[in-house]
């Protein structure tokens, strides 16, 4: 679905910008998150360009200075990559306000579980891809033209443990 909207917008003959953007940071404040734990489930077998959602608001805000009408596609991505487990570890050695711990499913007794929710099913399948996802970096051309992220996974802990 998501490639046929692409599509569409790309032969509708208006002009657009498309942004694809990586994991968001975001999620450790969130969606990986139950109480005072960081949840994952299954293996991440490859490493995800982390972006924090102000990096990706500052580079859309540019776009708008800098595109006219131009069709433009870029790729989000921010400053170092990790795995799901490196990231979360990263994530919770450096958010010192709570004292949070990592837990880890296997993926497969969330599928089954899936069986009987329809959340956990959706959950399941996007965690399988992202954990199966080889993210190769791409993000040069949008950092030349909307500018370096600078937040990097540290610094966005660290910023957050104030605030909660």
């Amino acid at each position: 679905m998501k490639n046929e909207a692409v599509s569409l917008v790309r032969n509708s003959g208006i002009p657009y910008t498309i942004f694809y953007p990586s994991t968001f940071m975001e999620n450790f404040m969130s969606t990986y998150r139950a109480g005072n734990r960081v949840l994952l489930a299954g293996k991440s077998e490859h490493k995800m360009y982390f972006i924090s959602g102000e990096d990706y608001g500052r580079q859309v805000a540019r776009s708008f200075q800098v595109l006219k009408t131009e069709n433009k596609e870029y790729v989000v991505q921010g400053l170092e990559g990790f795995t799901a487990d490196e990231a979360a570890e990263e994530f919770r050695k450096h958010h010192t306000s709570e004292k949070l711990t990592i837990s880890k499913a296997p993926l497969g007794l969330l599928k089954l579980l899936g069986t009987f929710s329809q959340k956990i099913n959706y959950g399941a399948h996007i965690i399988e891809a992202l954990n199966k996802y080889p993210e190769k970096f791409e993000s040069e051309k949008t950092w030349e033209e909307l500018g370096k992220p600078v937040v990097t996974l540290k610094a966005f802990a660290k910023k957050y443990e104030r605030i909660f």
